[in-house]
């Protein structure tokens, strides 16, 4: 109800919702609600509000005044909006935010939560949404009924994981003929109850170790993927996979293999067999700088004396072993013979054997250092081709008669009948 003077008639306003006529039967003047644009037009100082009002009475009065005027109430959030988030797993506690009122309020107010009233300064927000919180005052003495509200905009998140690995560079090798099994790195930073994929380059992996038969780089990753609770994450390091060949313990028994030759300046041989060569590896021997085939050794134009080579045994550019050498000295004395007589010799073009018909004689296979008795009508043993025999009678075996040699093979003579006798009279 509300109480104005107007031309010093006291007139009794009271807000209606609806359009009055006049009443012209009654002392009561009933006015249009428009009219109030009127009242204030006329009198400026009634700061009335653009409500309806029905006039219910009217009274002289000697003097102006208000009479039972509530104060509007200028109440506001200072915030309109708010906006706040909590981790999806968590629920959030949301402190009030209290009414800007005056200090002379005799009321107070009260807040909803939607439709429900609240009775404390916080309350618990469980799922995302928006919320509207509204304050009311009302049955105020000083000031009019008000009611406003703001707006909390809630939203969950995900939490973030920071995932690392202790060693970003892991370096590993195994022998060229090998595969490596390695042991993953556990990831550090995962969160209790999350696990973590792990990919090695985009390969997903389903255990903790892997298998490299390629030598090369490779990316580890954990990620922790499509997780309810946590943003997706990752980490990775890298995997340095080298492979080595092999080496091979290579030696000969001999270092020093040591042969004689005698009047000749050619040598042939085999070489030293290799020992610790491993199984399916080849080697190759040389006699210097020489390939020798099948381990053969060839030499010509020996000296005098002592005559020394290097005999190499190689492994050579194996897929599995590294190259590796060993080497033996083959030292080759050429001997010239130191015996005064020039006996008969045979030099046998192809192996075959040899014998005096009805005659002992001796016979050297060893260029005269050693000789053997032959009884008559017996055969030598075989001589193998290129090699020399000779023979050695008495001055009496052979007086006033004759003889008769027998061979099986074909052969060169050096020397006469008195080179069998004496060992002189030697024919070049």
């Amino acid at each position: 109800m509300k109480q104005v003077k107007l031309d010093n008639i006291l007139w009794v306003l009271q807000p209606e919702p609806y359009k009055i006529k006049e009443d012209t039967d009654s002392e009561n003047i009933m006015v249009n609600c428009n009219t109030i644009n009127e009242f204030r037009i006329l009198n400026p100082d009634l700061n009335l509000t653009p409500w309806n009002y029905r006039i219910l009475t009217k009274f002289s009065l000697p003097y102006y005044e208000y009479l039972d005027d509530k104060e509007h109430s200028n109440f506001y959030f200072a915030e309109t909006t708010q906006n706040i988030s909590s981790f999806i797993d968590e629920d959030k506690t949301v402190t009030l935010q209290q009414l800007i009122l005056p200090e002379d309020i005799d009321v107070a107010p009260i807040y909803k939560l939607g439709d429900t009233i609240l009775d404390s300064s916080t309350f618990v927000l469980e799922d995302a949404g928006q919320y509207v919180v509204t304050g009311i005052v009302t049955d105020s003495s000083i000031y009019e009924d008000y009611e406003g509200s703001y707006i909390i905009n809630y939203s969950k998140v995900k939490r973030t994981a920071i995932l690392s690995f202790a060693n970003a560079t892991v370096n590993t090798s195994s022998f060229v003929n090998e595969t490596k099994t390695i042991t993953l790195q556990e990831v550090s930073g995962l969160p209790t109850g999350q696990t973590a994929n792990y990919y090695l380059n985009s390969s997903l992996l389903g255990s903790n170790s892997i298998t490299l038969t390629n030598a090369g780089n490779y990316t580890v990753s954990a990620k922790i993927e499509n997780s309810s609770y946590y943003n997706d994450a990752s980490a990775s390091y890298s995997i340095v996979y080298t492979k080595e060949k092999r080496n091979a313990s290579l030696s000969f028994a001999n270092s020093v293999v040591e042969e004689t030759v005698e009047d000749v300046t050619e040598y042939s041989g085999q070489v030293q067999e290799v020992v610790g060569l491993p199984s399916g590896v080849t080697v190759n021997y040389y006699l210097g700088n020489t390939l020798l085939t099948n381990g053969e050794i060839n030499i010509s134009d020996l000296q005098e004396g002592e005559n020394t080579f290097i005999v190499y045994a190689k492994i050579e550019n194996d897929p599995v072993y590294n190259n590796t050498t060993v080497s033996y000295q083959l030292v080759i004395t050429m001997e010239i013979s130191s015996y005064e007589n020039k006996y008969l010799t045979f030099e046998a073009l192809e192996d075959g054997t040899f014998k005096f018909a009805d005659k002992v004689v001796n016979y050297s296979v060893d260029n005269g250092k050693t000789w053997t008795e032959l009884p008559a009508n017996t055969s030598t043993g075989i001589i193998q081709q290129g090699d020399k025999i000779l023979w050695k009678g008495n001055n009496t075996s052979y007086q006033n008669t004759s003889g008769q040699i027998k061979a099986s093979n074909k052969f060169n003579v050096e020397g006469n009948i008195m080179s069998l006798v004496y060992g002189d009279n030697f024919i070049d």
